[in-house]
């Protein structure tokens, strides 16, 4: 395994990322089932991440800071039912926007380019609900003193843990194993530490700025 893989698969964002919901793989069969999100009722949510964030793609393996990777999500009800429901949109997330986040001492800057959709697909087990994080499209791009810049593109698992204690807002966690579901497009120089022809990964673990709770429950 590649250096930036093995580094990817320490922890990152979030991507790209924060929330309210729930993100992972979906069971090949799931029952139709009730979800309830609190708050809800169109909910703007902010969040930013609790621990180091890690992105890799190609050669490039990129670190962020806790604090570094911020995210608004826009929860979009409170109250529905099926087995796989759209439970929010990221309406935008940035990772380095005042610092923190580099390639070995290279500022960096990533950012959504359009909202992407969480969706639970797993029912509530423990507090914890699986999801995935579908149409993510971000741009990364170095300090002008390293010309680099590229986009990403794809889906990545993760979840929603929830937490009882009521000064807890609980957390998202997205791609906790490392998945390389994000395809690299639109390289401009990085001196050939990276190509179209990529794959990437990104890791976060997001808390929100006020507890939130998701809970599906099976039929």
């Amino acid at each position: 395994m590649s250096k930036s893989k093995k580094i990817a698969s320490v922890a990152f964002t979030g991507a790209t990322v924060a929330a309210a919901v729930g993100v992972a793989g979906a069971p090949a069969q799931a029952a139709a089932s009730h979800w309830t999100i609190t708050p809800g009722n169109s909910t703007n949510v902010g969040a930013a991440n609790t621990a180091p964030a890690t992105m890799a793609a190609g050669s490039l393996s990129l670190f962020c800071a806790s604090g570094a990777a911020v995210a608004n999500i826009h929860i979009v009800g409170n109250s529905t039912s099926g087995s796989s429901v759209k439970l929010a949109d990221i309406t935008s997330a940035t990772f380095g926007a005042s610092g923190g986040c580099s390639l070995f001492g290279i500022p960096f800057l990533a950012a959504l380019t359009q909202p992407a959709a969480l969706w639970g697909v797993g029912p509530t087990v423990g507090g914890k609900t699986d999801g995935v994080l579908k149409n993510v499209n971000a741009h990364v791009a170095a300090s002008s003193f390293f010309p680099c810049s590229f986009d990403v593109t794809g889906s990545l698992p993760g979840y929603y843990q929830n937490n009882a204690a009521s000064t807890s807002n609980g957390k998202l966690v997205i791609n906790p194993n490392g998945v390389f579901g994000l395809h690299v497009t639109n390289v401009t120089g990085c001196s050939g530490l990276i190509a179209s022809s990529d794959n990437a990964a990104f890791q976060a673990e997001y808390t929100p700025a006020q507890k939130v709770t998701v809970t599906h429950e099976a039929s």
